[in-house]
């Protein structure tokens, strides 16, 4: 795998996807034959804010310089434990 998994993290993309040489596709279905391997990233930011409706975090880096918004890692259980003031 690393051949092909190698380049996905030197040009930091998202993941690649393993799977069967037989296998179909499925729709709506989550298979064995086809898995998802994720190239996680991670970085040191600073939460500055939030979205409030389409829940999302406002992020910078540490010199406060606005990075984007994560609207990903919050699970939706938790979504609805969040107490905004």
């Amino acid at each position: 795998m690393s051949a092909n998994y190698d380049p996905v993290c030197q040009q930091a993309l998202e993941g690649i996807v393993l799977k069967r040489k037989q296998s179909l596709y499925e729709i709506s279905k989550q298979s064995q034959s086809w898995i998802k391997v994720i190239n996680y990233q991670f970085a040191n930011v600073l939460v500055t804010g939030y979205c409030k409706y389409e829940l999302g975090w406002l992020l910078a880096d540490e010199s406060g310089r606005p990075l984007g918004i994560m609207e990903l890692g919050v699970l939706s259980e938790g979504k609805s434990k969040c107490i905004f003031k």
